[in-house]
């Protein structure tokens, strides 16, 4: 094992750590989040698989919690996932779901990146 893959195993160590304390205090914010920050790791080390299993339970929280920029957030994170996948109409989808609900929060800049994502997955698609 190299040297960053052992720096990645260590990190999900803590995370996992987090993510319990997390459900145990009822902090679901803090889950939903742990949750996200898991699914980047995993993409880091090309776990694709896991990386969309992790944002999955990360949307599943913050849509049950209301939180509308976590939802978005995941979303955009989901359809990068599926974007660097070649899956372009899944990617386009989430991508339109984030825009819609920046939109409706009123979140600009989030919006932009949203508007931005979906021209290149376009372009690939």
């Amino acid at each position: 094992m190299n040297g960053r893959q052992s720096h990645f195993e260590t990190s999900i160590e803590y995370f996992e750590q987090a993510l319990e304390l997390s459900r145990a205090v009822n902090d679901q914010l803090g889950v939903g989040n742990t949750l996200m920050t898991l699914g980047h790791t995993y993409l880091q080390i090309k776990r694709d698989d896991k990386a969309i299993e992790y944002y999955n339970q990360a949307l599943a929280i913050f849509r049950a919690a209301k939180y509308r920029v976590g939802e978005a957030n995941t979303l955009n994170a989901l359809a990068n996932t599926y974007n660097n996948l070649s899956q372009y109409e899944k990617a386009i989808d989430c991508y339109e779901q984030a825009l819609a609900i920046f939109r409706e929060v009123k979140y600009r800049s989030g919006e932009a990146s949203s508007l931005n994502n979906l021209g290149l997955a376009h372009i690939r698609f």
